[in-house]
């Protein structure tokens, strides 16, 4: 059962049971105190909750692994509400892990997540998503040490910052405009790890998309992929800043940010204004590509993308390989009857008719795409 430590934080237990428990080189049943708080800003207004969760062992943290990853305390379950078919978000990350398999120089975020149902309190919950949160673990940075560990920001909004000397140097608080400093934590001022990264990329959001600021700022083929997943995928909410991790692995001169995408739910047709209810006109949008989001005026960046593109759209983003990821899903899904048992509990939609749309959504963006990047 379920008691309520303070507003929106509840303690109780957890009981996880794995039937891959083998494979994972894990246990049947894993069992442990927690705290659970509901996460997220709008989604908050749904029916159906997402969840941060911590593993305790009375008053310290606990570290499992579960299901085959990491071992840590703090764990994400996504529930995935807005989304009729429920895979948006995991193919999100399956096309960016492919997208990063051929780069073996930095340490970009393997996004990790898996299908789970939920009981609280004896009652079925749903279809959730569990996830490996996105932090200093994740990425590999350099512990806080002496000023100089690795930082992490995270886009919380669409707001732009105010990136003038006087205020980037200044910033005491954790959260800042559109952004939130997630590494270091618990500082009582910030505003070293703040001067630190918002230098490093105030010259490229404040406008200035030449070659010579894009090389200084970012890691080139880490760039190019991250702006070819949220324009393939037309991802309305992770135009940068929001729902965008900035990192740095360390301070040093030559250590460039990395970008990692998160929450992923508004791809692949579904747009921010949506009825979740209503029709989808939204798919007529399919062919529509921003084009202000590749910088034509750069022209190492337009060759880039182009060599860039051409090499994952033959082993990434072609038909049949995103279609055996869908199928993947679908099998996974009615197999196990946790789409049936959440479309009664939520909803009820037809799960073969909701994937099938966003194969035919994604066989006409490849080539709207395909097309843009082609004539730039």
């Amino acid at each position: 059962m379920l008691m309520i430590l303070k507003r929106n934080i509840y303690i109780g237990n957890i009981s996880i049971l794995d039937p891959n428990y083998e494979k994972n080189e894990s246990i049947y049943n894993i069992n442990s105190e927690m705290n659970v708080r509901i996460r997220g800003a709008s989604s908050r207004i749904y029916n159906k909750k997402s969840y941060r969760v911590c593993l305790y062992d009375g008053n310290k943290k606990k570290d499992l692994s579960l299901l085959g990853f990491r071992t840590d305390s703090d764990w994400i379950l996504e529930s995935l509400y807005t989304d009729d078919s429920k895979i948006r978000n995991l193919l999100s990350y399956d096309l960016w892990n492919l997208m990063n398999a051929d780069i073996k120089d930095e340490d970009y975020a393997i996004l990790k997540g898996t299908f789970v149902e939920v009981f609280m309190d004896e009652e079925y919950v749903g279809l959730y998503v569990l996830k490996e949160p996105i932090d200093e673990k994740t990425l590999n940075l350099k512990k806080n040490s002496n000023l100089d560990s690795g930082i992490l920001l995270k886009g919380i909004d669409h707001n732009m910052a105010d990136f003038s000397e006087e205020k980037i140097g200044n910033i005491k608080e954790s959260e800042y405009y559109g952004f939130e400093l997630k590494y270091p934590d618990n500082l009582v001022d910030y505003s070293h790890y703040w001067y630190v990264i918002l230098s490093k990329i105030k010259n490229y959001y404040l406008g200035d998309l030449s070659d010579e600021v894009i090389e200084n700022t970012f890691y080139t083929n880490n760039l190019l992929n991250f702006r070819l997943l949220v324009l393939f995928t037309n991802a309305v909410d992770n135009y940068e800043p929001k729902n965008v991790y900035f990192s740095l692995k360390d301070q040093g001169n030559n250590t460039k940010v990395i970008l990692t995408p998160w929450d992923m739910d508004w791809t692949f047709g579904i747009d921010w204004d949506e009825n979740i209810s209503g029709p989808k006109e939204q798919y007529e949008k399919v062919t529509q590509v921003n084009g202000s989001y590749i910088s034509t005026n750069s022209p190492n960046f337009v060759y880039n993308i182009k060599k860039r593109w051409n090499y994952l759209k033959q082993e990434v983003f072609n038909e049949k390989k995103i279609n055996n990821l869908i199928d993947n899903y679908y099998e996974q899904l009615t197999l196990s009857g946790a789409i049936e048992r959440e479309y009664e509990k939520w909803g009820s939609h037809d799960i073969s008719v909701e994937l099938q749309e966003i194969k035919d959504w994604c066989k006409k963006r490849f080539v709207a795409v395909d097309e843009y990047i082609d004539n730039l």
